[in-house]
């Protein structure tokens, strides 16, 4: 009986990322983000400084 062989092909296990000089890459939408912001915002009122959009968001009310 004959045996059946499968052959796969190599994958490499290093990604090639481009170079994004200004800011930083985004696996997921395959492309260039810009910097995130270090400087934080002034939110008020229980918001929080969401660092990578410079907003502020509005606070997660948790599941009752």
């Amino acid at each position: 009986m004959p045996l059946a062989c499968t052959v796969a092909p190599i994958v490499s296990a290093d990604p090639i990322v481009p170079n994004c000089p200004d800011g930083w890459w985004d696996p997921v939408a395959n492309t260039c983000r810009p910097a995130i912001a270090t400087t934080p915002l002034s939110c008020d009122n229980g918001w929080w400084w969401d660092p990578v959009g410079n907003v502020c968001r509005p606070p997660v009310i948790p599941p009752q």
